[in-house]
């Protein structure tokens, strides 16, 4: 899967986690809502661990080399074009 590839699945996950947590602000007691916010939490919990193993970190608090700083390794979206 390329860079741009696992970004938009990202993106996408993270989206339907946003509108279910928008949901269970105002239907707390949802049992399906719930178990549908653990699943796509869990899935994008993965495809973030993948982004971050093959591209390097996808956000500053995703950073675990303790030898330098490589939050920022390569040009930012706007400087390639994407």
């Amino acid at each position: 899967m390329t860079r741009n590839e696992l970004l938009k699945q990202i993106q996408a996950t993270d989206f339907a986690l946003y509108d279910v947590v928008l949901f269970l602000d105002s239907h707390p007691t949802d049992a399906k809502a719930l178990e549908y916010y653990h699943k796509i939490k869990t899935n994008l919990d993965e495809l973030t661990r993948r982004f971050n193993e093959t591209f390097g970190p996808l956000t500053a608090d995703n950073v675990q080399s303790t030898t330098h700083w490589d939050w920022i390794k390569e040009p930012w979206p706007w400087e390639t074009g994407e």
